[in-house]
């Protein structure tokens, strides 16, 4: 898996829970997510060497029946391939479910009570240079934080 790939995928990952959720009111994929403007953050390739991996996190509408909710998530990521499963608080005065789903390609936790859900996701780890990654990211965000000449 490269870089791009594992941003994107891991977008693509969102899109699919938020579209079978089926719910209005999350949060949109930030403009700059994509490999030329997320920060990496480093991690290990099976092999040991240098890798990267990216991470994001949501915020979404809650639901009225939290636990069937987390199930019916971890079914559908089941669905596609990821060891899933839904969780309940140890604590029974904690409103928050949480669904758990994991491949190598993706770490996704869904906790969801009543007044509100969120969604957060780490890729798997792809072969590239943190440092390198992270210093292109911010030239990107330097030149564009730069203004732009006027035109004569």
């Amino acid at each position: 898996m490269t870089p791009e790939q594992a941003v994107d995928g891991m977008y693509r990952f969102y899109n699919a829970t938020v579209a079978h959720l089926a719910q209005d009111g999350w949060e949109p994929i930030p403009s700059d997510g994509n490999v030329e403007g997320q920060i990496p953050e480093p991690c290990a390739l099976d092999d040991g060497s240098e890798g990267v991996r990216y991470s994001a996190g949501f915020l979404g509408p809650g639901q009225a029946d939290p636990l069937e909710a987390a199930k019916a998530l971890a079914t559908y990521w089941e669905g596609l391939g990821l060891k899933a499963e839904a969780l309940v608080p140890a604590n029974p005065k904690n409103p928050r479910m949480i669904a758990n789903g994991v491949n190598s390609s993706i770490n996704a936790q869904y906790m969801v009570r009543k007044e509100g859900a969120s969604l957060s996701f780490v890729s798997g780890c792809a072969k590239g240079s943190e440092k390198a990654l992270h210093d292109k990211v911010v030239q990107n965000r330097e030149r564009s934080a730069r203004p732009t000449p006027p035109s004569e």
